[in-house]
This record gives C-alpha cells, sequence and structure tokens, in this order.
C-alpha cells in the first residue's frame, strides 16, 4: 500500500524518520522522547528497530518500561555532576535506593555515637516509653505509606490508560484534518503526560521511604 507522507499519522511519520536515520548507515543516533505520540504498535516497532540496531544510541525519555527494555547504560545529570550507572532504568532505581540507605544508615551510626557520648541524665519513666510509642508511629507510618503506594499506583494505570486513549485519537486522520480539534487533544495529552511524570515521581519518594523503614 501506498500513502503520501501528508496522509500518514503521527506514529507512522515517527517510524517512518527513524527508518530514514537508519538507512543512512550511522552508527550514532541522539533521540529525544522518541516514542511520545505513538500508539502501541507503533512503540513495540521502535523498541524492536532499537534493539536491533547495531550501533550506539542515546535516548531521553520518560519511558520507564521503554527504557528498561531497549537500553543496558543510564546516566544521570544532577547538580552539574553526571553519573553513570551500567545498567538499565531498573538496575538504575536499585542503585540509587542502596545507596540512599547506606546514606542514611552512616547518619544513623553517627546519630546514635553523638547521642551516647552527650547522655549524661538517666531517663524517666516517660522518656522510656518513646521507644515503643515510636515504634507504633513508625508501623502506622508504613501501613499509611503502603496505601499512599497503592493509590498512586492506581492513579498511573488510569493516567497511562487515558494517555493510551489519547494517543489513538492524535492518530485518528479524520481527527488530524481538524487542526482545532488535533490542537486541543495534543494539548490534554502533554498536561496528561505532566500529570504521570509529578506521579511517577511521588511514587519513587513513598517507595523509597517505605524501603528505608523496612
Amino acid at each position: 500500500m501506498y500513502k503520501l507522507i501528508g496522509d500518514l499519522s503521527g506514529g507512522e511519520k515517527s517510524r517512518l524518520a527513524l527508518l530514514k536515520l537508519m538507512l543512512t548507515g550511522a552508527n550514532f543516533l541522539v533521540m529525544d522522547e522518541p516514542t511520545n505520540h505513538l500508539d502501541i504498535p507503533a512503540k513495540e516497532a521502535i523498541e524492536e528497530a532499537m534493539m536491533a540496531f547495531p550501533g550506539t544510541f542515546i535516548v531521553v525519555s520518560h519511558d520507564r518500561y521503554f527504557l528498561d527494555k531497549v537500553t543496558n547504560f543510564t546516566c544521570e545529570l544532577e547538580n552539574g555532576h553526571l553519573t553513570e550507572y551500567n545498567g538499565n532504568y531498573s538496575y538504575y532505581r536499585e542503585k540509587k535506593l542502596e545507596m540512599q540507605k547506606e546514606l542514611e544508615s552512616t547518619q544513623e551510626i553517627s546519630n546514635k555515637k553523638a547521642t551516647t557520648e552527650n547522655k549524661t541524665t538517666p531517663k524517666t519513666k516517660q522518656e522510656k516509653a518513646k521507644p515503643e510509642n515510636a515504634h507504633v508511629a513508625s508501623a502506622m507510618s508504613s501501613e499509611k505509606l503502603t496505601m499512599m503506594i497503592q493509590r498512586c499506583e492506581a492513579t498511573i494505570a488510569m493516567f497511562e490508560a487515558e494517555l493510551k486513549g489519547l494517543e489513538y485519537q492524535m492518530n485518528d486522520p479524520a481527527l488530524q484534518a481538524d487542526p482545532n480539534k488535533s490542537h486541543e487533544i495534543a494539548t490534554a495529552y502533554a498536561q496528561k503526560e505532566q500529570e504521570l511524570e509529578e506521579k511517577y515521581i511521588e511514587w519513587d519518594k513513598l517507595t523509597e521511604e517505605l524501603a528505608n523503614k523496612a
């Protein structure tokens, strides 16, 4: 089947652009959000193409599932410092959690040592009861964190489903023919994408906090 470039959907144009890049014989690609505005079949096609690409590529993406599937090296740029992780996104998150736990463990040991050195008076009955109360509060906090994480995951699943629906609408030729509706859907997609990213950040913080309480 032959089509004019102007008749292609957004996802089809993205796949065509990637194909043209690969056909040039390039062995190094730099891509910014290559899965944006793509439907599921188009994303799967991009994933397969990237996994079969014989060269090297650098990709910036909010799609952690895409990153997990096609990458084997992760770089984090924070406060002007670049940190390298020899693995995909999941490996990067695992290492970040380990580093956070080690840091907090070191700080806890330092705090306990300082408390022991400065302790000069015996505990009162009220003070002795504090660790037990603190344990109860900690247990309640962990339960609440778990509940918040579950709610966050449900919201993420809902946002992702909404994004899929918007993607299908964006790839509808009839809608693309209407500039106003097309712009409206694109704006809604961008807004929902931002909400999803914020929810992922919230989920990361909650899971880290819960892991630190373990």
